[in-house]
């Protein structure tokens, strides 16, 4: 599954970053950067696994997805590269991510988690497209009881940036700019899943 949705704002992430005095005077690297968003909707959460776990889907609720393939790393095995289109005049955006999907029948929940990796073998940096670096990704959505006949599902998805991400922007910004993409690819999937109205899965 694809289903990375990265949700990282490109247009704060992936800046040159700088070390910080740690309180003993030493050099010392300033903490990741940590978003998370939640909701529950009255939707069932069958409604939204066509969509959720289509690849060829993605670009259904992912405006920025320009392209994406499979590759094959003989360090990593299988990875997804995807690039996103930016607004001018920012350069396009690329990802290399080991993803997996669980499936929790217990919980009845699904997590889908993604991490960047590095091989230039696999996947050369891209002529004219700024490498950007997800340290962690998590989509969590579980089936929550009905209440009066109507379908409820949690939607929680999280993402972690490495402390260059946006260098020179305060990490509250960041923040607030990251819970805001997590918040719209939350709603792009809804949107998605409405408007395709696939059956169920």
């Amino acid at each position: 599954c694809l289903s990375t949705k990265v949700a990282c704002d490109p247009t704060v992430c992936n800046q040159p970053g700088a070390p910080m005095l740690s309180a003993l005077g030493v050099l010392a690297s300033p903490p990741s950067i940590h978003a998370s968003y939640s909701t529950v909707v009255n939707v069932h959460v069958s409604d939204l696994m066509p969509v959720f776990l289509s690849d060829e889907l993605n670009f259904e609720w992912d405006s920025r997805l320009s392209s994406q393939e499979m590759v094959y790393s003989h360090t990593h095995g299988t990875l997804s590269y995807q690039q996103r289109a930016m607004p001018f005049p920012l350069a396009p955006r690329d990802t290399l991510l080991k993803c997996g999907v669980r499936v929790l029948r217990r919980q009845s929940r699904l997590t889908s988690e993604c991490r960047s990796v590095r091989d230039d073998v696999a996947v050369p940096p891209r002529p004219g497209a700024v490498r950007l670096h997800l340290e962690h990704t998590a989509w969590r959505i579980e089936a929550l009881p009905a209440v009066k006949g109507v379908p409820r599902t949690a939607l929680s998805l999280d993402i972690t940036v490495p402390p260059d991400a946006a260098h020179g922007v305060p990490a509250a910004v960041v923040r607030h700019v990251q819970k805001k993409s997590l918040r719209d690819s939350v709603d792009s999937l809804l949107a998605a899943s409405k408007r395709l109205h696939l059956p169920p899965h």
